[in-house]
C-alpha cells in the first residue's frame, strides 16, 4: 500500500487542511493565524516518503522599527502583538486615544 501521512499535522500558530487523500506526493494547505505568516514562498505541505509532512512554520509578522516624528518611541520587540511606548518631545502633544500599536 501507499506510504500515507494521515489527516494530523501539528502547527503552531496555524492549521493545515487536506485533499481527498494524504498519501506520498499529496499536498495539504497551510493556514497561518492572523499576524503570523508562512515561512518562504510557499504555504503547502507535501507527504514525503517517509510518511511525514513536510515542514513549515507560521513565525510572527515583523513590523519592523517604530518611528514618530517629534516623540521618543521605545519598542522592545518588533514582531507581531508586541508593544511600544511613544513619548512626546517637550511642546508637543498626542493626538487621540492612547492605544495599543500591534
Amino acid at each position: 500500500p501507499p506510504v500515507d501521512c494521515g489527516r494530523i499535522y501539528t502547527l503552531a500558530k496555524g492549521s493545515a487542511t487536506f485533499g481527498p487523500t494524504t498519501t506520498f506526493g499529496q499536498s495539504g494547505t497551510v493556514t497561518c493565524t492572523s499576524g503570523y505568516t508562512a515561512n518562504g514562498a510557499t504555504q503547502t505541505i507535501t507527504c514525503q516518503a517517509n510518511a511525514t509532512w513536510s515542514t513549515v512554520t507560521c513565525p510572527a509578522v515583523d513590523c519592523m522599527g517604530l518611528s514618530v516624528a517629534n516623540a521618543v518611541t521605545v519598542a522592545p520587540g518588533t514582531k507581531y502583538a508586541s508593544v511600544g511606548v511613544i513619548t512626546c518631545n517637550p511642546g508637543y502633544t498626542g493626538n487621540g486615544a492612547s492605544r495599543n500599536l500591534s
